[in-house]
């Protein structure tokens, strides 16, 4: 038998795969749409778009799962990853 928390805790993987092929699936779509803003993805969708870290916080307190949202800064400026 898993333990309540294990439980939760695979919920909210689950959650947060949902949402991150959400995100990359639609990226350069959110990125268009959310240039230089912070988004709140939760249930595959943007339940919020915010312009400071600040207003993250508050935003994902509206969610039904805060700790299992994505967040993502959104730009359609190219971006240099180096590994």
């Amino acid at each position: 038998m898993q333990s309540s928390d294990s439980v939760k805790m695979k919920e909210c993987i689950t959650l947060s795969t949902e949402d991150m092929e959400y995100l990359t699936a639609n990226y350069d779509e959110l990125a268009r749409k959310y240039d230089k803003k912070w988004i709140v993805i939760s249930d595959r969708k943007v339940v919020a778009a915010v312009e400071s870290i600040e207003e993250v916080t508050n935003a994902l307190k509206k969610t039904r799962h805060p700790e299992c949202a994505v967040v993502e800064y959104m730009t359609t400026e190219p971006i240099a990853m180096f590994f």
